[in-house]
């Protein structure tokens, strides 16, 4: 808050975490905020990735994983 009815935002992102394409989102959702519009429900939220995630890397899968991050 700068004053009375005056703020400001200001956000700091290293680059290895957001790209044109998630920049572009970020300003829309946001805009939508300041807008009062309410976002949609998310169809998949990060939880379901990450137990998706768990489920497949496995076995010989999880093996092949690691042996190209190791290379």
């Amino acid at each position: 808050r700068v004053r009375e009815g005056e703020h400001v935002l200001a956000l700091s992102m290293h680059h290895i975490v957001s790209d044109g394409w998630s920049v572009g989102v970020l300003l829309r959702e946001i805009q939508a905020a300041y807008a009062g519009r309410e976002l949609p429900e998310l169809v998949v939220q990060y939880a379901d990735y990450a137990a998706w995630q768990r489920s497949w890397l496995t076995g010989d899968v999880l093996e092949e994983q690691l042996d190209y991050w190791r290379a």
